[in-house]
């Protein structure tokens, strides 16, 4: 019994940390109020925040969010329950704290970042999810430059090798419940409406394979008509 309240304590905490909107802070104090879900692509995260003020305050943003969220939560639940079901369930409730923060009205990221800090802090997956992620830079560097199309190919591979490589039942079960909840954040995103002139099968092709209701980044994160 005293297990399961230390459990449960732990993952209000991590929850409530998880859900601090970071990026939405950081640019309501740097741009003078302006409200990051009303700008670009509405997206409390990273990628939304170079839009809108820059790399370094996007490279802050995703650091705090690998490290701060990710990272640090993982590792010392790791070390101070051991390895086990619990770290998981934790991961899973830092990506749904910061997907659906309790702060912003269950608005929030994409849960990109605090799932590699996760992914890295987890010592039989972080070489699992490298093995994946560098080939992935590379094409995302080279062949083809849309973070959202090579962020569903991770979430995808992720998911085939760790079903192939690893034995652990719990991690299988683990890398499906991250897929899902990423996958869900790309087709809820943070707008409650679709475009009427284009048909909403084809919305759902572009979020789940893209993260945006079109083909066009360009006209997406800047909020063109389309």
């Amino acid at each position: 019994m005293e297990d399961i309240k230390i459990f449960f304590f732990t993952a209000m905490l991590i929850y409530l940390l998880s859900s601090m909107p970071i990026a939405f802070i950081w640019i309501k104090i740097s741009q003078k109020g302006l409200d990051l879900t009303e700008v670009g692509t509405g997206n409390i995260g990273a990628a939304n925040t170079k839009n809108i003020s820059g790399i370094i305050s996007a490279t802050c943003i995703a650091t705090i969010d690998i490290f701060l969220k990710g990272f640090i939560p993982i590792y010392m639940v790791d070390n101070f329950l051991g390895y086990s079901w619990e770290v998981l369930v934790c991961g899973l409730i830092i990506v749904l704290g910061h997907n659906w923060s309790i702060f912003m009205n269950f608005k929030g990221g994409r849960g990109i970042a605090v799932s590699i800090g996760i992914l890295l802090a987890l010592d039989s997956m972080n070489m699992i999810f490298l093995v994946i992620a560098i080939p992935i830079v590379i094409g995302r560097l080279i062949i083809y430059k849309d973070s959202g199309f090579w962020t569903f190919i991770t979430i995808v591979l992720l998911n085939l090798v760790t079903y192939f490589v690893s034995p652990d039942i719990a991690e299988k079960i683990f890398t499906t419940g991250l897929a899902f909840l990423l996958i869900v954040k790309r087709i809820l995103t943070n707008r409650y409406y679709f475009p009427e002139h284009i048909s909403k099968l084809e919305i759902l092709f572009y979020r789940i394979i893209f993260d945006r209701d079109i083909k066009s980044k360009y006209l997406w994160t800047n909020k063109l008509t389309y």
